[in-house]
């Protein structure tokens, strides 16, 4: 499922499973860059007192973007998606934690930027975490530029043949409407008709 190799993992049909401890979101400053998540971390890990009270989450991601769903049985029906569009950043930050994978999500509705933070079990699957996320977002920007260039394509063969259709119009000789395409003429010998081509 994964290559181990740096800073890559391959997603296979079934997008990957993380069973985690969310710390929850606070207000980022940055959209991405380096050190953009530094200071909403430091806020999100300075509010944890214990490790255990932090709510059990499984995050799955894939081309769409990410899914957080609870395991707590107070809120087990809640889950929370992240589609891939709004995700500007991720990383297995290890300036706070080294197990810590965060994103920073632009919230539609608010217009605002947000800092999620999951806490892992050992510093690899936080850095898998990472891979992962910034693997999907490449696979899926590819595949979005790809359909932007067949849509353009596509307009721009729509647009051609107009234009074609257009110049082949414009070069044929017009006739008045009531003008026929052959010159008849009609002499009278008895009841005959004679036409001349």
């Amino acid at each position: 499922m994964f290559s181990w190799r740096k800073d890559k993992a391959d997603i296979s049909g079934e997008e990957p499973i993380f069973h985690v401890r969310y710390l929850g979101y606070t207000d980022a400053y940055l959209s991405s860059g380096s050190g953009c998540t530094s200071r909403p971390l430091s806020t999100l890990w300075d509010n944890v007192s214990e490790e255990k009270q932090l709510h059990r989450v499984v995050v799955k991601m894939g081309l769409a973007g990410l899914e957080l769903r609870y395991l707590d049985k107070s809120i087990k029906d809640e889950k929370k998606t992240f589609p891939m569009e709004h995700i500007s950043y991720c990383a297995a930050d290890k300036s706070v934690n080294d197990r810590l994978f965060c994103w920073i999500y632009k919230n539609p509705t608010t217009e605002q930027l947000e800092a999620h933070a999951v806490l892992c079990s050992s510093r690899e699957k936080s850095q898998t975490m990472a891979a992962v996320l910034s693997r999907a977002f490449h696979l899926a920007y590819r595949d979005w530029k790809a359909e932007r260039l067949r849509e353009e394509r596509k307009k721009a063969h729509s647009i051609r043949r107009l234009l074609l259709v257009e110049n082949f119009h414009l070069h044929l000789p017009e006739f008045p409407a009531n003008q026929n395409l052959l010159s008849t003429s009609h002499k009278k010998s008895g009841n005959r008709k004679v036409v001349k081509y």
